[in-house]
């Protein structure tokens, strides 16, 4: 495996986005510290505390997140870019309905 990257807004850089889907699995999987669609979230418990890594099966290098406090604001983060004015669960939610409409 590759070097793990700790930066996580340079890891989302590197993996497409765009799909509604991957996005609520993403967040899905990094909320609940589970695997989700294309992505699985594991935690270890370290000296300094919980250490969060998320891989996705398109990607090499896995993404370390080195407390809660980063793990709550990448979740804040994924919202607010991906979602606009609604939370997770609204968005994915509307997006549904309109795939559902064509």
């Amino acid at each position: 495996m590759n070097e793990a990257i700790l930066d996580f807004k340079d890891w989302l850089g590197g993996i497409d986005l765009k799909n509604y889907d991957d996005v609520h699995s993403l967040y899905m999987s990094i909320q609940q510290i589970d695997a989700y669609g294309g992505f699985s979230t594991t935690v270890r418990d370290t000296k300094n505390g919980e250490q969060f890594c998320i891989k996705c099966d398109w990607c090499e290098q896995p993404l370390i997140l080195q407390s809660e406090k980063a793990r709550q604001y990448m979740l804040k983060h994924i919202e607010q870019n991906h979602c606009g004015d609604m939370d997770m669960n609204s968005w994915y939610a509307y997006h549904k309905a309109m795939e559902k409409e064509d």
